[in-house]
């Protein structure tokens, strides 16, 4: 594990040294479930390591992964949807 990736023990992580995460990031994540498709969106994570821990939570609350989309895509969303937040 280095000392930038908390997440996980991937080597290299994707961060190169430059993404810190904050306590906020790590404690909650964005959502938007769509009841009619049944999928829960999130925008792109900063990291590998952030998406990878961001994976894992959903599975132990929803039994599913979501849905990573574009941050164009994630803005139309967001105006479509509501947003929420699931504590990790």
């Amino acid at each position: 594990m280095n000392e930038y990736c908390e997440a996980c023990e991937c080597d290299p992580c994707d961060c190169h040294g430059r993404y810190y995460p904050s306590e906020e990031s790590k404690m909650n994540y964005i959502y938007i479930y769509d009841e009619r498709r049944e999928f829960y969106y999130v925008p792109r994570a900063p990291s590998f390591c952030e998406a990878k821990t961001r994976s894992s939570i959903f599975m132990k609350h929803f039994g599913d992964e979501p849905l990573i989309v574009s941050p164009e895509a994630w803005e139309v969303l967001k105006e479509k949807f509501k947003t929420k937040y699931l504590e990790g």
